[in-house]
């Protein structure tokens, strides 16, 4: 599959997908702090014990407080098959109407 990023101005596009699913990789505590509406939390720490619920026919986007760690996981997500993006300049960099 492929691995991607966007920037962080073209997050509010794919939330309007139904094949998106947005994954918040902050810690709870930051993610119940705010996050991106729609977005899920899967803290980085505990990501790969959940990847066995994904399905391989959705789109994951992938963001974290800066970008760093969104883009090695969704890099590594991409080898093993699943369509996986990265966010560049994560939480930080986001800027758009849809934080909670």
């Amino acid at each position: 599959m492929s691995m991607g990023t966007i920037a962080a101005r073209q997050l509010d596009e794919f939330l309007k997908r139904e094949n998106c699913v947005v994954i918040d990789l902050r810690s709870e505590k930051d993610f119940n702090h705010f996050h991106i509406n729609g977005a899920i939390n899967i803290p980085s720490n505990v990501f790969w014990n959940e990847v066995r619920r994904f399905a391989k026919d959705k789109i994951y986007v992938l963001y974290c407080e800066r970008g760093g760690k969104s883009t090695s996981i969704a890099r590594d997500l991409s080898r093993r098959g699943f369509n996986a993006i990265s966010v560049i300049g994560g939480i930080d960099a986001y800027k758009g109407k849809r934080l909670q």
